[in-house]
C-alpha cells in the first residue's frame, strides 16, 4: 500500500512530465506574441496604412529624391498634404498629422522636417503656405489664397495676378493651374 506522501511525490512526477511540453509550447508562442509585437510597432499608428489605402488609389507625389519611409514624420507631411493640393500652414499640417496618425509631435519636430523635403524638392514653400513641389506635366497651386485651414479665402477685388517665381504673395494672389489629362479624369 502507498503512502499519501508516495502518491504526492508520484502525481508531483506526472504533473511535471505535463508540464514540460506545455511550457515549451508556451514559450514559442509568447515569443511568437513578441514578434508580432514588434511587427506591429513597424508598421506605424494603428490604421495606417488601412486608411492611407482606402483615400489613395494611387501615389499622388513621388519625392524627386530617394523614397520616404513609412511610417515616419516626413512621410506624413508627405500624405497630408496630398489631400490638399492648395497647401497648409505649418501649424495645420502639424495639427492633421498628429489627429490623423495619433501622433503628438511637438512643433518643434515639424520644422526642420519641412525644410529637408522643400530642400529634397519634395515641398515647396509659397509664403507660409507648404504644399507638394510642381511634378513634370503638371503645374500645382491654389487656385485663390489659401487660409491657415487649407481653405481659400476668395480674391480682393478679382484680381488675378500671379506672383514671381521666388516672391512672397501678399493681399490677394491667384495662381493658373495646368491640369493633365490624367488629372482631369479624376476630378
Amino acid at each position: 500500500m502507498t503512502s499519501v506522501r508516495d502518491f504526492l511525490k508520484a502525481r508531483r512526477q506526472e504533473l511535471q512530465a505535463e508540464l514540460g511540453p506545455l511550457e515549451a509550447k508556451l514559450s514559442g508562442l509568447r515569443r511568437e506574441l513578441d514578434e508580432i509585437e514588434r511587427a506591429e510597432k513597424a508598421l506605424g499608428p494603428v490604421g495606417v496604412d488601412e486608411a492611407f489605402e482606402m483615400i489613395f488609389q494611387r501615389p499622388m507625389h513621388t519625392p524627386a529624391k530617394g523614397v520616404l519611409k513609412e511610417g515616419t514624420i516626413k512621410d506624413f507631411v508627405v500624405r497630408v498634404l496630398s489631400e490638399k493640393p492648395d497647401g497648409l500652414v505649418a501649424v495645420d499640417i502639424l495639427a492633421r498629422i498628429n489627429k490623423r496618425f495619433g501622433t503628438k509631435y511637438p512643433r518643434t519636430s515639424l520644422s526642420p522636417q519641412l525644410s529637408r523635403l522643400k530642400n529634397e524638392g519634395v515641398l515647396e514653400r509659397h509664403g507660409v503656405v507648404w504644399r507638394l513641389a510642381k511634378e513634370k506635366g503638371s503645374a500645382v497651386g491654389p487656385t485663390e489664397p489659401v487660409s491657415s485651414d487649407g481653405a481659400g479665402v476668395g480674391t480682393q477685388g478679382g484680381s488675378s495676378q500671379l506672383t514671381p517665381a521666388g516672391s512672397t504673395p501678399v493681399g490677394s494672389t491667384a495662381v493658373r493651374v495646368e491640369l493633365t489629362d490624367e488629372d482631369r479624369k479624376l476630378l
